[in-house]
């Protein structure tokens, strides 16, 4: 993945959630974003995944810079797979139609080439026995499996996840974490937010810390956590379990 962020500016009337942000990563198969709540995390993934306007500046994810025009941004969004908190599945369609039913009214797929699609994706995450079932009828952990196929079944070459690992016990987050493993290894650009600093440890190539709008620091995994350079990042991991 490479990375430009270029003196972002978010404003929420008096609240101002990105202030002149800039950033930039070249070839980073995984980027992490962490910092205090408030701090601007969400934001920005918003802004990468096309569902907000930047109030200024310029963002270029490989190569392609975001535009703010709605028609624009309405086709960008087609292909870029977002995995939210809530995981955001329809609850009256079962498995495969949360799957499927994007691919055919967004991305006119037929309903054989859909369902292809979608067996393949229920195949590789070991869901095949949940086809038929609602959301209300699978743990956590299935359902956020369910919402990471139905972005992967666009064929996108970017993901976001929006705190992948909230509310999973360990074993269920053990499971994401080898997911994104063999993701980046099948060529998958990964964007996450998180609170949980052992599983970013594990999982971030590389990760940026944002406070009151700004990146306050960043670098690899490594060096992030092990040698932090600002007293802020000190601060903010010595009140966390990596």
């Amino acid at each position: 993945m490479n990375l430009n962020i270029n003196n972002v500016v978010k404003q929420y009337e008096v609240q101002r959630a990105l202030d002149d942000f800039t950033f930039s990563i070249q070839k980073v198969p995984s980027l992490v974003i962490v910092g205090p709540s408030g701090g601007g995390k969400s934001t920005l993934l918003r802004l990468f995944a096309g569902l907000e306007l930047a109030t200024s500046g310029e963002i270029c994810i490989n190569g392609q810079q975001i535009i703010n025009d709605e028609s624009w941004l309405k086709e960008y969004r087609k292909n870029v797979g977002v995995v939210f908190q809530s995981y955001n599945l329809f609850p009256h369609w079962t498995a495969m139609e949360n799957i499927i039913m994007p691919l055919i009214k967004v991305h006119g797929y037929s309903v054989e080439q859909a369902k292809e699609t979608c067996l393949h994706l229920l195949k590789k995450f070991d869901l095949l026995e949940h086809v038929d079932k609602i959301p209300a009828k699978l743990s956590g952990g299935q359902q956020q499996r369910i919402a990471i196929a139905r972005a992967l079944a666009i064929n996108s070459e970017l993901l976001l996840f929006d705190e992948p690992t909230s509310a999973l016990d360990p074993q269920l987050t053990s499971g994401v974490l080898e997911m994104i493993v063999e993701l980046k290894k099948e060529g998958t650009d990964i964007l996450m937010v998180t609170h949980e600093m052992a599983f970013a440890k594990k999982a971030a190539d590389y990760v940026v810390f944002i406070d009151q709008g700004k990146a306050i620091e960043h670098g690899t995994a490594d060096d992030f956590f092990n040698h932090p350079k600002s007293s802020v990042l000190r601060e903010f991991l010595s009140h966390t379990t990596i």
